[in-house]
């Protein structure tokens, strides 16, 4: 009897052999996605000056080709390196979950407020001629190309910045760091292109996106911020101001 009760911890081998299997899907994968991460933060400003460049040339079909052409390399590449991250990393434990009505909520009233205020202060930023032009160039690339055509490739490229700065890139940090830094990297990436209006509401804006997301843990809540704000800036502003 003493015998047998001695030799029931015979199962304990169980949770050693998980261990190992996690220690070596962690380290190296996590080496690759910090290398897909830098990679994707390299060539995602490049694409993006590519856009603008574009955007801020003729109205010629020509340019208005490669403005949709480099506008969608440019969200290809925020999203493959954004996904490639996801896959290399795995689930991200520290955001808790909502339900989905609550996240596409959450998503729409934080979206609809941050888009009005942003919609006041460019109109505020149109009236001031020292600032006028930060308006004027965004507006310029809004009209580079088909109005349809443009608000296209901005929800895809907004969606790309989202699954990346967003869903991807946090994991690779901790603690504070894990939403500070990704809303500088964004406003740093920004400035490819070469608009100071759009690198100052980088910052409000990636803080948003960020806050949706850490409260919901949902992809859609951050995801339905950043297309009301595209919708804002480039189908409602362009009407406004004419």
């Amino acid at each position: 009897m003493t015998g047998s009760h001695r030799a029931a911890p015979a199962p304990a081998p169980h949770p050693r052999a998980e261990t190992p299997g996690a220690g070596r899907t962690q380290s190296p994968h996590r080496l690759l996605a910090l290398a897909v991460a830098i990679a994707t933060l390299v060539a995602g400003p490049v694409a993006l000056r590519l856009a603008f460049a574009a955007g801020e040339g003729s109205a010629s079909l020509g340019a208005s080709t490669v403005f949709a052409a480099s506008s969608l390399l440019l969200a290809a590449i925020w999203t493959a390196g954004g996904l490639t991250v996801i896959a290399l990393h795995g689930a991200d434990a520290a955001v808790r979950t909502v339900g989905r009505r609550q996240a596409a909520g959450a998503g729409a009233i934080a979206g609809v407020i941050f888009a009005i205020a942003c919609l006041v202060g460019a109109l505020v930023l149109w009236s001031i001629p020292a600032t006028r032009d930060w308006v004027a160039g965004a507006l310029q690339t809004a009209r580079a190309a088909p109005a349809a055509v443009v608000l296209g490739v901005a929800l895809l490229a907004g969606a790309g910045e989202e699954v990346f700065f967003r869903l991807a890139l946090p994991r690779l940090l901790t603690g504070r760091l894990r939403w500070l830094v990704p809303i500088a990297l964004y406003a740093a990436a920004t400035v490819a292109t070469g608009n100071v209006g759009l690198v100052i509401v980088a910052v409000p804006l990636g803080a948003s996106c960020m806050a949706v997301w850490k409260r919901t843990g949902r992809w859609s809540a951050p995801l339905i911020v950043h297309a009301l704000w595209s919708v804002a800036m480039v189908g409602v502003l362009p009407l406004l101001i004419g």
